[in-house]
């Protein structure tokens, strides 16, 4: 709710400090709310130095005419007026028409006399609300300085500064809202007084602490929460690089043994190829021996027996019938035919070794070729097993994936320079 506050100091207050702040007269000030590069913002109604000699010689003029019973050190003769905007969030033109309207009407209102206006408008800020705790900016204002006269009492801020002056003041800035922007300048809220501006200051930045310390904790118990998320991260990352660190390393030796089984099978082809190769050798070598075994048939040693037997009956005696020359030729002939019939007999045997041989390779190569598909069967089996898992981690762990393919791209280009040197 807007409201006017009211201040009251002693002669050299208000011709010192406060002149300065309202008309912005120092370099620097302890406000931090005060932005210099909106001083062209702020209106001034005279100079500092105007409104210090119009303080005192209306002073001197309210004692003149009434003059006080007794002077005190600390007497209060300057009262300072701070009236804000009516409504936060107006327009500035809106504020400007109505601040200017209050103090025209404070200087034909009767019990006072106006001596220095300064409107501000280097001082537009967001601050907390003591009450909503939310952050508002604050209103347009202005500061009056006047000088009270009370009629038979003069220059006597006691008998001016009533709870009936704060509801004649308040009063007197409804009637100017109402004519300048058609409503009252309280909100009819009836909220109470927070006191002066420094006041409000004060429980602001109370509430902006308790803010700012309530958002410090909601930030130390995320920050708490992101370290333990990060941490399960790092171990669920190492794990996952553990994983596949194996998981690299199993299909390593499944490419290895691969490799072995496809140089066994090449070997084992090779062998089967020799073995063919040995087979039709000893094919060809077979029909030739059939070739001779047919050229060269004879009884098992009945010739022989036979020649030898008759040779030796006809030598017996006198009468020969055989020349002892054809004797020995068909002697020589049998033992021929008999030598050859061995021969065919031992090309035979070595017919059916070659044989049996060629088989028990066939057989071997049968075998070995079987055992060979079961093995890449079974290791392709495992391969697509450990693929499938290997797939599905990557699918689960790309991130681990990713950096493991950047640290190997990482490492390959360091060992290319490395050699390159």
């Amino acid at each position: 709710m807007a409201s006017v506050t009211i201040q009251k100091w002693t002669t050299a207050a208000a011709c010192g400090g406060q002149i300065s702040h309202i008309y912005r007269t120092r370099e620097h000030y302890g406000n931090k709310d005060i932005d210099k590069a909106l001083a062209d913002y702020n209106e001034m109604a005279g100079t500092a130095e105007d409104a210090r000699t119009r303080i005192r010689e209306t002073i001197a003029q309210v004692d003149a005419i009434t003059p006080p019973k007794r002077i005190r050190a600390d007497r209060k003769t300057t009262a300072e007026l701070c009236i804000p905007a009516p409504r936060a969030g107006m327009s500035d033109q809106d504020a400007r028409r109505f601040l200017t309207a209050a103090c025209v009407a404070l200087v034909d209102a009767p019990g006072m006399h106006v001596v220095g206006i300064g409107l501000h408008g280097d001082e537009v800020h967001e601050y907390v609300d003591p009450d909503s705790k939310n952050r508002v900016q604050s209103r347009l204002h202005v500061h009056v300085l006047v000088v009270p006269d009370v009629p038979g009492k003069g220059c006597n801020m006691k008998s001016w500064l009533t709870k009936a002056r704060y509801g004649e003041i308040n009063h007197l800035m409804d009637k100017v809202c109402m004519k300048e922007l058609g409503y009252s300048y309280q909100d009819g809220t009836k909220s109470r007084s927070r006191g002066n501006v420094e006041r409000v200051k004060a429980q602001s930045l109370r509430a902006e602490a308790e803010e700012l310390a309530a958002k410090i904790d909601m930030l130390r118990q995320e920050t708490t929460r992101l370290d333990a998320t990060q941490q399960k991260v790092r171990q669920d990352t190492a794990r996952a690089t553990q994983e596949a660190n194996e998981a690299t390393t199993r299909a390593k030796a499944a490419e290895q043994a691969a490799n072995a089984s496809k140089e066994a099978q090449r070997a084992s082809e090779v062998q089967v190829v020799a073995a063919e190769q040995r087979l039709k050798q000893l094919r060809e070598e077979i029909d030739r021996l059939d070739v001779i075994r047919e050229l060269s048939t004879v009884p098992e040693n009945k010739t022989l027996t036979e020649a030898k037997s008759t040779a030796r009956k006809t030598l017996m005696g006198d009468n020969v019938v055989l020349p002892r020359r054809e004797f020995e030729s068909i002697c020589s002939l049998a033992e021929t035919c008999w030598t050859n019939h061995k021969a065919v007999l031992q090309m035979q045997r070595e017919k059916d070794e070659a044989e049996r041989n060629a088989r028990f390779a066939e057989q071997a190569a049968e075998q070995r070729a079987r055992q060979i598909t079961l093995e890449q069967a079974r290791e392709q089996a495992s391969r697509d097993r450990k693929l499938g898992r290997y797939e599905r981690m990557e699918r689960e762990f790309p991130q681990v994936f990713q950096e493991m393919d950047e640290r190997i791209h990482t490492r390959t280009i360091d060992h290319d320079r490395g050699r390159s040197r």
